[in-house]
């Protein structure tokens, strides 16, 4: 759970949070879910430039603090405006690649995810849709298989 107060903890809670992701998105079970997970990853993605940002401020606000090993300040307060310099260049990367994974969510939400179809029969329509709600009904009742034929007075049996 983040802290919102210790930037170091919740550095690591995110890496974590990745690698989860990068290990769960190898197999895709319910094509229906990577909206929203195209709607988080953008979410992260615009945190994370924020969160560059404001790091590469604090470097550019804080540089004339900062020294080398050696003492060397006018080399320690370069070093911090360099700091700021790639942080800013990457942040303006970040933007373009936003860009991109929310094009890609649009996409992705213009997609209706079909299961495969089935190969092609020599069934009629109307065999094709007796035996579609059979799997449908031997999927809802699964135990139904193994119990005898329940028709009862008034009832017509399953064809």
């Amino acid at each position: 759970m983040p802290s919102f107060e210790d930037p170091r903890a919740d550095a690591e809670e995110m890496r974590l949070a990745a690698r989860g992701l990068a290990y769960a998105s190898r197999s895709i079970e319910t094509p229906g879910d990577l909206y929203d997970v195209f709607g988080s990853v953008t979410a992260t993605l615009t945190a994370l430039t924020q969160s560059l940002n404001q790091i590469a401020r604090w470097h550019h606000t804080h540089a004339d603090q900062a020294a080398l090993d050696n003492g060397d300040r006018a080399a320690g307060r370069a070093e911090a405006l360099e700091v700021t310099r790639r942080l800013r260049a990457a942040t303006e990367r970040l933007d373009g690649v936003i860009d991109d994974v929310m094009a890609a969510h649009s996409a992705n939400g213009r997609i209706a995810w079909h299961p495969q179809q089935a190969p092609a029969t020599n069934l009629t329509p109307d065999e094709v849709l007796t035996e579609a709600l059979t799997r449908r009904e031997a999927a809802l009742h699964p135990d139904s298989a193994s119990r005898p034929d329940d028709s009862s007075p008034g009832r017509s049996p399953s064809r």
